[in-house]
């Protein structure tokens, strides 16, 4: 056998394998967890609002008519035929659009 010493290690070869690890792990981590993370975070939030905007339009509809009853005169029916005319005008403007694009 060769009496040849073995060379000894570098002293912060320790240090320099633990960064370099950490390194590549979180390199991976922002490949891969920080998009799925922002992903998760638009479906989470796209569903709160599409639960929620609903729910407040009812909630503003019914607001309107019942403030709109105690301010105009006569029956509720009138508030009703100008919210009916008020979403009709809107849904015509809209399918007029529409039509355009």
């Amino acid at each position: 056998m060769s009496d040849s010493p073995v060379p000894a290690p570098e002293p912060d070869w320790a240090q320099r394998t633990t960064e370099f690890i950490v390194d590549k792990v979180d390199s991976v981590a922002a490949k891969t967890a920080t998009p799925a993370r922002m992903a998760s975070r638009g479906v989470v939030y796209g569903l709160v609002i599409a639960v929620l905007v609903p729910i407040l339009l009812v909630l503003l509809v019914t607001l309107t008519v019942r403030i709109l009853d105690v301010y105009v005169p006569g029956n509720v029916y009138w508030v009703y035929l100008a919210l009916g005319l008020a979403f009709a005008g809107v849904g015509v403007a809209l399918m007029a659009k529409a039509a355009r694009a």
